[in-house]
């Protein structure tokens, strides 16, 4: 980097006249400061991974003569910057340079003396009393029809910290582009400052049509952290002014801060909840009227243009740009990709490429850009997977929603060169249409001229946000200061570890007071604050949200009036463990390779990790697991538990199998944050409150058969990705509407002396990503709410009141689709529905089967009790591999010929009384047609002997003949399952080694059983034999 030689004598020169004033100095170190924070406090701050090495510490820096004020060429640090040196290698370590400008700016800094960026400010503290009284006059200045849509931003604990104000005038500038980056409206409408010092800003929501499309505010209100309860008694005037503006906007929260709104709102869940965006790029296209295949088709270089490129920066591999014309501008389309070769290779794929991932930017009303990430299918994702892009740039190189392409498109469109194109003109005869192709892929002059046209849209929006964005000149100077775009910058800044100051003025507090309160109080200290009161103290991010409301109701609270705390397992060094259940024990044991009885130790307990397997082991009492503080998962299913108090410090626990206990107290799960996984079915659990902070609650949560009722508690769990409530009374699903990565869900009444009294399952509409729903509810007999579900896969309803199935007809994606006992008679709606591999219809009235045709996916269907008396339309279902068709009117079975794949095949209760048709098929398939389900040909065909029957496959064997069965020999005929042994109930002797058996269950209650002969098979438990 040449520019290095000639700096210093730039700087010797220009020192006397750039660095005169004290507020010119302080301004270029504020520069340095902010050129730290994006790139280097990750490794070097406070809570870098490389503190130790070098802290990015004013004073720091300078003692250990790393920075030599008024010497850049012999300072280290900044020759670090240059290249690498015999003390190391060029910094930042693993990621891009800083550029030039940056440089210079610390070059410069180093020059002029090392100014100190953390400048004693005198400051008016602004008490919570004032914030309150200044937006309470400034509501009652409204005209009271527009209070209701009034709310606030404040960032006053920003300013009683001590920030700087260029660092606040940078805060409502981020806040007024997100704002504005997150709204439906056409005008640009900055948030306006109400109070002298500017740290307090009104907006009105109906400005930015949070008020209409969804009900933004209150999703802010959900995820909100850090609102305040006042204490009724000792803070009473404050609560009065709080209760006031809450009246008056008809909101709880009615102002929240603004540096945790731009580092939330800029990411999922809230980026994609307050723009309200639909799940698929389909929808969206149709919410822009853009219609992709139409264009390419109908419109390449009218209404879309494409270019590609592999070295786009942010893309692994190839990638595709492609622009449409949209409602609000430009809708831009990426096509990215894991990989180089065949179809992924764009080059020699230009039209007909298979992609694996996409990013979507388009202009909104205002001309401001929104962004989607989509998977290869166009389903929206939070996350795009880093082996297709990433952001090398970030310490996080994740490319997140919202955030990351807020901060990577900082003024609109980013440029780039075609190089499609010129491998399309040198291909003289390739094997796609290449003049379509040129068309779609235009020159490169063309592409220009339609990114300016992006560009300036988009820089004249930002011209309206006014501050460093009102021209050109002032936009060029802002990033080459700061070096990021602001609202990635705050949000990086935001997750940084708090100082007493911040934290302090997070609660209404001057530093001091705050840091008194600590001192004096031990309910403070218990919740970590006492790290504090050291000199440079600090507390992690998350754990100061974690605990905030804890922190204000210690501040609130005496410590004599608190409750009790709860102590903690002190870790004493070769302490012996008490484990008083003898059953827990013996696990514990042989986990840790134990000898009975011998000494158990906390450090002992510390050495479980991973699962801990504890299912059906008699134990009532976990005593003694509190210690088992790395335990991840812990299965213990079947047994008599009924505390689990034990486990509320276990925060390593990510999944716990607790299903047939006898828990009805979930208290004690509060606190386990991490877990991602919980089955509870089948206890006495009737208060799931508990669970209402297990936010990180992912693959499945069981809570079957428990007298659970309201699910509200579950509103916030928006991971959550299995539900089940079978046997569960609730008729209010509303709270799972939220829910939106919801894959699974299943709800019953099965077991219930009771109908659920679900009617509306209309909440389920929006949550697009279900594959998997199960439905038994007697009342329901509306489906409608599931027309839009079109990546549902399977759908069992079950004992239902529904007739009428015509919205099933639009859910392409259905693979299996299950329906016993409802009054269904017309099933053309599944006519349409090519992927279906199960049908499964029970207890219906169905004349007609000519809705099968053409179902050459379908391998299993089963149509019991039907009234089925004519079977021809199923000669031509060739795929099928399992079929029951038992308890109908049929009498002729010559079509099921030619169906050589089945395997299975349920033919009893029908009048059937010629089976030759099917004497080839028996060969193969297993044929039942008597009252004895025995799955296993092979048993059955042994019995058939036993019993003296001829042509065992087709012969019924009824229950009576079982009971006759007294001596069954079946040695080496490759049998795999004995069901229908359990109607034997005299058997006596059974010989029957060298089989595949695996399960006995069937013989559990044959209690004359004399001789059992199973050698050599691979079986799995004597229980059923054993008792």
């Amino acid at each position: 980097m040449k520019i290095g030689r000639y700096l210093p004598i730039v700087i010797l020169i220009c020192v006397g006249l750039a660095f005169a004033t004290a507020d010119a100095q302080e301004n270029l170190a504020q520069q340095v400061s902010a050129i730290f924070q994006q790139s280097c406090l990750n490794c070097h701050g406070p809570s870098g991974s490389f503190k130790e090495a070098l802290l990015l510490d004013r004073t720091a820096l300078i003692d250990t003569q790393v920075v030599i004020p008024g010497d850049p060429e012999n300072s280290e640090f900044y020759k670090r910057l240059l290249g690498p040196t015999e003390n190391g290698p060029q910094m930042p370590l693993n990621l891009p340079p800083l550029s030039p400008e940056a440089v210079e700016t610390i070059a410069h800094w180093i020059a002029a003396g090392a100014p100190d960026w953390n400048v004693q400010r005198d400051i008016n503290f602004i008490t919570t009393d004032t914030i309150l009284d200044t937006i309470q006059t400034h509501l009652k200045s409204l005209d009271p029809f527009d209070r209701p849509s009034a709310r606030y931003f404040t960032m006053t604990h920003l300013y009683n910290a001590g920030e700087t104000p260029e660092t606040l005038s940078d805060y409502r500038i981020a806040l007024s582009k997100l704002i504005n980056s997150l709204s439906w409206k056409f005008e640009i409408s900055n948030p306006t400052p109400i109070d002298e010092a500017q740290t307090i800003f009104h907006i009105d929501l109906r400005r930015y049509e949070w008020n209409t499309t969804t009900e933004v505010w209150p999703q802010i209100e959900q995820a909100y952290p850090y609102s305040i309860d006042f204490d009724p008694e000792t803070q009473a005037g404050l609560l009065e002014k709080l209760t006031q503006l809450q009246t008056e906007t008809g909101s709880t929260v009615p102002f929240v801060h603004i540096d945790w709104f731009l580092a939330t709102a800029s990411l999922p869940p809230l980026y994609h909840d307050i723009l309200d965006l639909p799940q698929t790029d389909g929808a969206l296209e149709t919410q822009l009227a853009v219609n992709v295949e139409s264009n390419i088709r109908n419109a390449p270089g009218i209404d879309v243009w494409r270019a590609g490129f592999n070295d786009s920066g942010v893309s692994r591999h190839n990638r595709v740009v492609e622009r449409h014309t949209s409602r609000y501008g430009a809708y831009w389309k990426s096509y990215d990709f894991a990989g180089s070769a065949e179809s992924q290779n764009i080059f020699t794929y230009p039209l007909d490429f298979t992609h694996d991932g996409g990013e979507i930017v388009f202009n909104l009303p205002n001309g401001l850009q929104a962004y989607l990430l989509v998977d290869a299918n166009g389903n929206r994702l939070d996350d795009a997977p880093i082996d297709i892009v990433s952001n090398p740039a970030a310490s996080d190189p994740t490319v997140r929603n919202g955030l990351s392409c807020i901060g990577c498109h900082t003024q609109g469109m980013k440029t780039f060169k075609d190089s499609v194109r010129a491998a399309i003109e040198q291909d003289e005869n390739p094997p796609y249409n290449k003049e379509q192709a040129l068309r779609l892929y235009p020159e490169q002059s063309v592409l220009d001229e339609l990114l300016q046209k992006d560009t300036v849209r988009f820089q004249q929006a930002l011209e309206k946000i006014g501050g460093p964005f009102a021209d050109d000149a002032s936009r060029q100077r802002f990033f080459k200061q700061h070096e990021n775009e602001p609202i990635q910058r705050f949000h990086e800044l935001f997750q940084a570890p708090l100082s007493a100051s911040d934290a302090a003025a997070a609660v209404g507090l001057e530093t001091e007071a705050f840091l008194t309160q600590i001192r004096e109080k031990q309910s403070l200290k218990n919740l970590g604050l006492q790290t504090l009161i050291d000199v440079n103290g600090t507390v992690k991010r998350d754990a100061w949200t974690s605990n905030f409301d804890d922190v204000i109701a210690a501040l609130n609270t005496p410590d004599s009036v608190l409750p009790p705390v709860v102590q903690r397992p002190e870790l004493i060094p070769g302490q012996s463990v008490n484990i008083p259940d003898d059953n827990l024990r013996g696990v514990v044991e042989e986990a840790l390779g134990k000898a009975p009885n011998a000494v158990i130790t906390v450090e002992d307990m510390a050495t479980l990790r991973g699962t801990l397997w504890m299912g059906d082991m008699g134990i009532s009492d976990l005593t003694g697991l509190e210690f088992a503080i790395n335990l991840h998962e812990l299965k213990a299913w079947n047994n008599q538990i009924s505390d689990l108090s034990p486990l509320k410090n276990l925060i390593n626990l990510e999944q716990l199998e607790f299903g047939n206990n006898q828990i009805s107290d979930l208290s004690p799960l509060k606190d386990l944050i991490n877990l991602n996984r919980l089955d509870l079915k089948s206890n006495a659990i009737s208060d799931i409150s508990p669970l209402a902070g297990l936010i990180n609650l992912k693959w499945v949560l069981i809570l079957s058969d428990n007298p659970v009722s309201n699910i509200s508690p579950l509103k916030n769990l928006k991971n959550l990705r299995s539900l089940w409530l079978w046997g569960c009374p609730v008729s209010d699903l509303s709270p799972l509407a939220g829910l939106t990565e919801l894959i699974s869900f299943h709800i019953s009444d099965q077991g219930l002396d009771f109908d659920l009294g679900l009617t509306d399952i209309s909440p389920l509409a929006g949550l697009t990503n279900l594959t998997n729903i199960t439905l038994h509810s007697r009342v329901l007999s509306n489906l409608s709410a599931l027309v839009g579900l079109i990546n549902l896969e399977r759908l069992k309803f079950d004992s239902n009141n529904i007739s009428d199935i015509s919205p099933v007809a639009n859910l392409v994606n259905l693979e299996h689709i299950i329906t016993w006992g409802n009054p269904i008679s017309d099933f053309s709606p599944l006519a349409k529905l090519d992927k279906l591999k199960t049908i499964d219809i029970c207890g219906a009235d169905i004349t007609d089967l000519s809705f099968l045709a053409g179902k050459q996916e379908l391998t299993e269907l089963y149509l019991v009790k039907n009234g089925i008396s004519n079977i021809s339309a199923l000669a031509e279902l060739t795929g099928l591999t399992r079929l029951d068709l038992s308890g109908n009117d049929i009498s002729d079975v010559s079509p099921l010929a030619s169906l050589t794949n089945l395997t299975w095949l349920k033919l009893s209760n029908n009048p059937i009384t010629d089976f030759s048709s099917l004497e080839t098929l028996a060969q193969t398939t297993n044929i039942l047609t008597g009252e004895v389900a025995i799955p296993d040909r092979n048993l059955r065909a042994a019995i058939a002997e036993a019993l003296g029957k001829k042509n065992a496959a087709f012969v019924s064997i009824t229950l009576k003949e079982m009971t006759t069965l007294t001596e069954l020999r079946a040695q080496d005929m490759e049998i795999r399952d004995i069901t229908g042994l359990e109607f034997a109930i005299n058997l006596e002797n059974l010989y029957a080694p060298d089989n595949h058996i695996a399960d006995l269950s069937p013989l559990s209650e044959l209690i004359n059983l004399k001789i059992l002969n199973v050698y050599s098979n691979p079986i799995e438990s004597l229980t059923p034999i054993t008792g």
